[in-house]
């Protein structure tokens, strides 16, 4: 997997002009002109995933591609709305600075594209975003899968980042509003999207186009059983109980934890060890950095560990 990684960036950054932004084409092979903000912005997600796994590589052409978006702004350029969203999107999840993120987030979508990738945007930004302006979005998005389902909200001219439109467009959006719905644990709302998915996937294994697979395979990667096993945990050999939860930590989801946790302290290292319950119990052990998502509002509050590297 590290050498597929590793192979990946490589090929990534064939694709960087000498002036910081990506073509769609290869560097060599394309002029400044052709530097594009989706392009750079698709770019700029992975070489900072790559630099989460690998700490310190990748650092040098992700901030290229940085300061390369950031004169975008100072020359004027005037965004798409999808671009615009698609962008902010792609940085805030990677928890980088923009200094169009806030207005991205205030714009009014049109179309349920662009209404999935603001969603997604105001719930990476995460407590920047009042709880209740999140609820609210996942809430009308919620009503927009149900129309786009009954054929009663309309495509009208609305185009995805790359230009798709139709069923590719359809499943692009669907995965979008899938991985909001599985990450704002809209749990019933996650699976009809997730069975809607599965109902569209071609034949030969993709989704009609490749962005509308990249969505796809990107919502049902995330996505967790409404009924998640049973699991005990065991940090440095101390056991917790056996209790109920969904185990997908991530940096915006929490592992939440009933029982108390040995040395909770931000930034701790320590082994994990996770038993499912099922019928082949199959352990799984892994190593990871956490940090205590947010303070306890009780004793008998859960504690909430956001994994920050494995």
């Amino acid at each position: 997997a590290y050498g597929l990684a590793t192979a990946g960036f490589e090929r990534i950054k064939t694709f960087q002009h000498p002036a910081g932004g990506f073509t769609l084409w290869q560097a060599n092979d394309a002029n400044e002109k052709q530097q594009e903000l989706r392009y750079t912005a698709m770019a700029v997600a992975q070489l900072a995933h790559y630099s989460r796994l690998f700490p310190g590589k990748g650092r040098v052409e992700l901030q290229r591609a940085l300061d390369w978006i950031d004169a975008q702004g100072r020359k004027g350029k005037k965004l798409g709305r999808e671009e615009h969203l698609f962008t902010a999107l792609a940085l805030a999840e990677a928890e980088l600075p923009w200094k169009e993120l806030k207005r991205a987030a205030e714009l009014r979508p049109r179309g349920n594209y662009q209404q999935a990738l603001q969603t997604n945007l105001l719930l990476a930004l995460g407590e920047q975003v009042p709880a209740k302006r999140r609820e609210q979005a996942l809430a009308e998005l919620e009503r927009s899968f149900t129309r786009m389902l009954d054929r009663r909200g309309g495509e009208g001219r609305e185009q995805g980042i790359m230009g798709s439109v139709g069923l590719q467009l359809e499943v692009e959006t669907a995965g979008l509003m899938c991985f909001a719905f599985q990450e704002g644990q809209r749990v019933a709302a996650a699976r009809k999207c997730r069975d809607f998915l599965i109902s569209r996937r071609h034949s030969g294994g993709g989704w009609y186009g490749t962005q509308a697979t990249v969505q796809a395979v990107r919502a049902l990667a995330d996505y967790v059983p409404e009924q998640p096993e049973a699991f005990a945990v065991t940090f440095n050999s101390r056991g917790i109980r056996k209790q109920k939860g969904a185990v997908a930590a991530t940096r915006h989801r929490p592992l939440e934890l009933k029982s108390r946790v040995p040395s909770a302290e931000p930034g701790k290292s320590l082994s994990m060890t996770l038993a499912f319950r099922s019928p082949i119990e199959v352990p799984y052990s892994i190593s990871c950095t956490y940090r205590v998502a947010q303070a306890r509002s009780s004793a008998k509050a859960p504690y909430r560990l956001v994994v920050d590297s494995p």
